[in-house]
């Protein structure tokens, strides 16, 4: 399974922009991309939808879909709007349901071609902070592969533990503190993240390149 046919697909979709509400959006867009990343879009234990994320205490606000950590809290929040609809609009919703979650690592804005990414880090100044990244699925770059590459579902909720959780800096990645080059640098995680992916294990094969391991979600 590669990511081209999704590519393909949302390029055809751009034509009918005019026709595609948010709920198809959700099903002919995002969630494949999800599938492609690995989780079980269908599976209560991984994915929630229509999630009440926000400070209201009648949850009125909804965000449209959530990624469940392993002991099911939100770990990732997604927003979605229509295909073609400009996201600058539309910041301050998922900004608010990243702040309301606590739990929350990741938050991702997306019209289904764009996806705009905000990390944990960004929370205490999430008011005035700019996506880390911007990627757009119909103009892929090899950058962007390699970003999307650490939210496969192998990476970031691993069902294996790392021994040596003494180590705090390791201890960071584990919790999957790590998904943009940006993020890392700025905390001198490089050294920890490489001892993340030498010893990452998929599929029981311990040690695996890295590029295989990504290879049935990205390889073009």
């Amino acid at each position: 399974m590669t990511i081209v046919p999704l590519i393909n697909n949302i390029k055809k979709l751009i034509k009918y922009t005019h026709v595609l509400n948010e709920e198809n959006t959700k099903l002919f867009c995002v969630l494949p991309l999800f599938q492609y990343l690995g989780y079980d879009v269908f599976s209560p234990d991984e994915v929630a939808y229509e999630y009440g994320a926000c400070l209201r205490q009648d949850k009125s606000e909804r965000c449209d879909l959530v990624v469940l950590d392993n002991k099911k809290s939100v770990y990732m929040l997604v927003e979605i709007k229509s295909l073609g609809k400009d996201l600058s609009y539309h910041t301050g919703q998922i900004k608010q349901y990243f702040v309301a979650e606590s739990s929350a690592k990741y938050a991702i804005l997306t019209n289904g071609d764009e996806y705009w990414f905000y990390e944990e880090a960004q929370k205490m100044s999430i008011k005035e902070a700019e996506p880390v990244r911007k990627i757009k699925i119909s103009n892929l770059e090899k950058e962007d592969l390699r970003y999307l590459n650490a939210f496969t579902r192998n990476v970031i909720l691993p069902v294996f533990d790392i021994q040596d959780t003494d180590n705090l800096v390791v201890e960071k990645i584990h919790t999957k503190q790590l998904v943009s080059k940006e993020f890392a640098e700025k905390n001198n995680l490089t050294d920890a993240i490489q001892l993340y992916f030498d010893t990452i294990s998929v599929d029981g094969l311990l040690g695996k390149d890295v590029n295989d391991v990504f290879y049935d979600y990205v390889n073009f």
